[in-house]
């Protein structure tokens, strides 16, 4: 008698939770076994997988120390690549052996594993991450519970921070027997209800799979990346005929101080009314938006004081 495929095995471990009431607990039961070395996890690649690997390099995505969550993380592959690309990740799952053999493999790994419950993840995790990954997860999860999860996936995403989800796609009304459960596109467009924008969803085929690749963005911040990638000219100037202050993304103003005596302005050339500082004339709807700090410089630069605790080199002012 041959050995029993693991997909069926996990199936058969999903059916039976499911009537005992207990949608999710098939993951522990599944990871458990793996830990003794009685089952196999079906989706277990050993690296990280390959449309988050495309995402990120298509993004050129760089994380400098921001902070990222990565939803049900498994074995941490997806985790420890995340963490590769610059951020401070923390990786969840709600199997405690997932997270243990996560920590074997990774012995010295910087990942944050740790034990939660996206069906009720922690109240300080609410929009703290600039990268949330979702992988794979929600289409683990029958309905209910997934309704639930796919309401709280985005809610640690950031102001200006981004949700990238991979999941299994299927028209409505299709047959939907899991696992995996695939999503509609009302479902994965639900993901947004949390307050974010949607980026971009992609429903990729492949012989024999549909995919969901989507991305996410919740407004209210810019990321770093979102910056780095937008055009000089959209980052300096206003559109025309826009209103005062409309469009001027990041206006810098040039540096101000007098390196000698640590004076806001130099004596012997004062600003006027909030018009020239330094001989470098603000167009005008550059002046209007930015009148709270040109006018205290005005104020500052005709008496020939400086700005209190500033001390040198006030570089540019952004």
């Amino acid at each position: 008698m041959g050995e029993v495929d693991p997909d069926v095995r996990a199936q058969g471990f999903a059916a039976e939770a499911i009537g005992a009431g207990d949608p999710t607990g098939w993951f522990e039961r599944l990871y458990a076994g793996a830990e003794v070395g009685e089952e196999v996890v079906p989706w277990d690649r050993g690296s990280p997988h390959r449309f988050l690997v495309q995402w990120a390099a298509a993004r050129r995505l760089s994380g400098g120390g921001r902070r990222a969550l990565v939803v049900g993380c498994g074995l941490g592959d997806d985790a420890e690549y995340v963490a590769g690309r610059g951020f401070d990740t923390v990786a969840f799952d709600i199997s405690a052996s997932a997270i243990r053999a996560a920590q074997r493999r990774y012995p010295d790994s910087a990942v944050h594993f740790v034990t939660a419950d996206l069906l009720d993840p922690p109240a300080e995790w609410e929009r703290a991450f600039g990268l949330v990954v979702e992988n794979m997860t929600l289409q683990a999860l029958p309905d209910p519970p997934r309704a639930t999860a796919i309401a709280n996936v985005g809610r640690p995403v950031a102001p200006g921070g981004t949700l990238f989800v991979h999941a299994r796609s299927r028209e409505q009304g299709d047959p939907d027997d899991g696992p995996p459960w695939a999503l509609t596109r009302a479902e994965i467009e639900a993901v947004a209800a949390s307050g974010l924008d949607v980026v971009r969803i992609e429903d990729a085929r492949e012989p024999g799979a549909r995919r969901w690749l989507a991305e996410f963005r919740r407004p209210g911040g810019r990321s770093r990346d979102a910056r780095r990638r937008e055009p000089a000219s959209r980052r300096a100037a206003p559109a025309s005929g826009a209103a005062p202050g409309a469009g001027l993304g990041v206006v810098r103003l040039p540096a101000v101080l007098d390196r000698r005596t640590g004076a806001a302005c130099g004596r012997d050339r004062p600003a006027a009314g909030g018009r020239a500082i330094r001989g470098w004339e603000l167009p005008g709807q550059a002046r209007q938006a930015l009148s709270w700090v040109a006018g205290p410089l005005a104020g500052w630069c005709a008496g020939g004081g400086g700005v209190p605790g500033l001390g040198g080199g006030l570089g540019t002012v952004q």
